[in-house]
């Protein structure tokens, strides 16, 4: 069974009024675009679940993403400027001077580039 457009835009319309946002424009994409992104409570069940299911993988979407965050920032971290003396830290701790010159930042790299 579709979803009751009519519902879904009657709703949209009221809650992009409440938001001060001109809605004079809007197709049905951009309703249903709209009634997603602001999570608005159309009462209709059949758009309501498919908003949910849309809102899920988006949450998914984003969660990924943020985790490809992460492992770039984890990446790039040898590379910053303050992290050159945690670098010398983590090698001095876990692996004992032998290893300590792995932690510094090549002599003259700083001033180059800083």
């Amino acid at each position: 069974m579709p979803a009751d457009m009519n519902k879904v835009t009657d709703a949209v319309l009221v809650a992009a009024k409440k938001m001060g946002i001109d809605s004079s424009d809007f197709g049905v994409d951009d309703i249903i675009k709209f009634a997603i992104a602001y999570n608005v409570n159309t009462g209709d069940a059949v758009f309501e679940k498919a908003k949910y299911d849309a809102r899920k993988g988006l949450n998914k979407l984003i969660n990924a993403n943020n985790a490809l965050a992460v492992v770039d920032y984890l990446q790039a971290l040898p590379f910053m400027n303050y992290s050159g003396s945690i670098m010398k830290s983590w090698a001095k701790n876990s692996f004992g001077r032998k290893f300590e010159k792995y932690g510094q930042i090549m002599p003259g790299l700083e001033e180059r580039y800083y």
